[in-house]
């Protein structure tokens, strides 16, 4: 297994390299409400009003996807951290949500990260204006990657090219100390509105 960094990347990538990536790696998915997976290659695709996220360290990630908090196995998802063994040295991603549908389930997962004693990095809130978005997220343990793709049009067009780009389509972004966010190849670093 490759060996982490503890500075992993978080890699906003258009769709065309988001599916070139998930179909020759043979990632494994995880579908909505179910327990979480593990591998060194796993991801969930379509974050709508969902959240989801991942737990990962040098023994590879778990990826977990719900639709609310009601569908939650506390057991399930302890279970799935156990398998990562030396959970003294686990890093987290929260993706998703929309700002006003999503937000308990949003603050459950939060909160849940905190009584683990995780520190995500946070990409939540997405919204374009009009229409019902959703993003997609792939991790490699190969790259220590955390790849994302977005239906929002602009993504679809290769348009988010800048931090304020990011910052107009996410409510919120926080990038937990020692990720590095990427918007295709380029390093971004964030700037309050």
């Amino acid at each position: 297994m490759t060996q982490i960094s503890f500075t992993s990347k978080i890699k906003f990538i258009p769709l065309y390299d988001f599916d070139n990536l998930a179909y020759s790696e043979k990632f494994s998915f995880v579908k909505m409400n179910k327990p979480p997976i593990k591998g060194e290659n796993v991801g969930t695709k379509a974050l709508g009003p969902c959240i989801g996220g991942g737990i990962y360290n040098d023994k590879g990630a778990m990826v977990f996807h719900y639709s609310d908090k009601y569908n939650f196995s506390k057991p399930c998802f302890l279970e799935g951290i156990n398998k990562l063994k030396s959970a003294d040295k686990l890093r987290g991603i929260i993706v998703g949500g929309y700002e006003e549908m999503s937000q308990a389930t949003f603050n459950f997962f939060k909160n849940l990260f905190n009584e683990l004693k995780i520190k995500p990095t946070i990409i939540y809130g997405q919204h374009d204006g009009s229409n019902l978005v959703a993003t997609d997220i792939i991790y490699s343990a190969k790259e220590d990657t955390w790849f994302l793709n977005s239906s929002n049009i602009l993504f679809r067009q290769n348009k988010i090219n800048s931090p304020l780009d990011l910052k107009n389509y996410f409510s919120l972004i926080n990038v937990t100390k020692g990720d590095q966010l990427f918007v295709g190849d380029k390093k971004v670093t964030l700037i309050k509105k």
